[in-house]
């Protein structure tokens, strides 16, 4: 996709704003096909644009970065923003560093450069339920016996 934006000109909050809608296309678009409910797939969804999974996709990330991008990251976790309070302030700005990064890189064009971001970014994903497995609704309940005896869950 291109677009008549000049990354450069763009203030890292701007580019974290586009970063977070294109970074949470990525997760939906992977979580396609998957044979988890359309609920499980949310909430997996939800886990991995999280702050904390961001943070932690950051991490995984930061050892290939270019001096450039490290400095776009290192501009982006220094803003000053106002922090849900379910995040501590320091995950929330890692977040949005990463944020800012595929912003940047996706207001570039540089989609070979974002797919290699994103690949390290996948690795530090949070694990959820195996796709092929439905996930157990009753986990811990014990199994109840039916009119029959036999054992129904």
């Amino acid at each position: 996709m291109s677009t008549d934006l000049d990354p450069d000109r763009l203030h890292p909050r701007e580019l974290a704003y586009l970063g977070d809608a294109v970074f949470e296309l990525h997760v939906r678009e992977q979580l396609l096909g998957t044979k988890l409910r359309p609920s499980d797939r949310h909430r997996m969804a939800v886990a991995r644009v999280r702050a904390e999974a961001q943070a932690a996709a950051l991490a995984a990330v930061e050892p290939a970065l270019s001096e450039s991008e490290r400095d776009l990251v290192r501009r982006a976790r220094n803003l000053k923003v106002s922090t849900p309070r379910s995040v501590d302030q320091d995950t929330y700005r890692l977040a949005t560093a990463l944020e800012a990064l595929v912003g940047y890189l996706h207001a570039s064009g540089r989609t070979e450069r974002l797919a290699q971001i994103f690949a390290l970014a996948d690795c530090a994903a949070p694990a959820g339920p195996d796709p092929g497995q439905q996930p157990d609704r009753q986990a811990g309940r014990q199994p109840e016996p039916g009119i029959d005896g036999a054992q129904r869950t």
